[in-house]
């Protein structure tokens, strides 16, 4: 998508954060792939429900890479940002890069991640994924404008939880949930 309260920190996205807590708690619900990290290699598709998994952790992974590039700018405009997500997490992403660029904030860096699956129905050709990963954003941080440090607060290693779905004959992240630093 995530926490009840964050505190202000460098993420680019951080509002969003802050926004995706209240409001998925109050709803009771519930990477970027780096330059370094391993790109995902299609598997043999035997099943519909392989072909699901892997799609939808593609779709997962797309997104972080465009929140990532995003937030570079904090540009709420970014037309990857509707391409792997919908609903709910679109809606708080977009709101967290507007106050951003609102307030100076762009975001430099990588996000480390290390997803699994941990959900995917229904079995037999899943339209709906729950992703669990540790997201490590510690190498992400904020700038003013101008190439400044925002802050001196560090990142850290978040909990956090991603319910992809396929609507449209696309896969998307419909809601993300990302805990505190140092929650895994």
């Amino acid at each position: 998508m995530w926490r009840h309260r964050m505190t202000h920190r460098r993420l680019a996205i951080h509002p969003l954060v802050l926004l995706m807590a209240v409001l998925l708690s109050s709803c009771g619900s519930g990477h970027p792939e780096t330059p370094r990290s391993p790109r995902i290699t299609s598997p043999p598709l035997s099943s519909s429900h392989e072909a699901g998994r892997w799609q939808a952790m593609r779709a997962y992974r797309g997104l972080w890479r465009a929140i990532v590039a995003a937030s570079r700018t904090s540009n709420p405009d970014a037309p990857q940002l509707r391409q792997y997500a919908q609903g709910q997490a679109l809606r708080l992403i977009v709101s967290g890069l507007y106050t951003n660029r609102d307030q100076g904030k762009v975001s430099k860096g990588t996000v480390t991640l290390s997803p699994h699956i941990v959900a995917a129905t229904p079995k037999a050709g899943p339209n709906r994924v729950v992703i669990r990963d540790c997201v490590d954003d510690s190498s992400w941080l904020d700038y003013t404008t101008h190439g400044a440090l925002w802050d001196h607060r560090p990142g850290g290693k978040h909990d956090t939880v991603a319910v992809v779905k396929h609507r449209d004959d696309a896969w998307r992240v419909d809601s993300i949930v990302l805990k505190d630093a140092g929650t895994c």
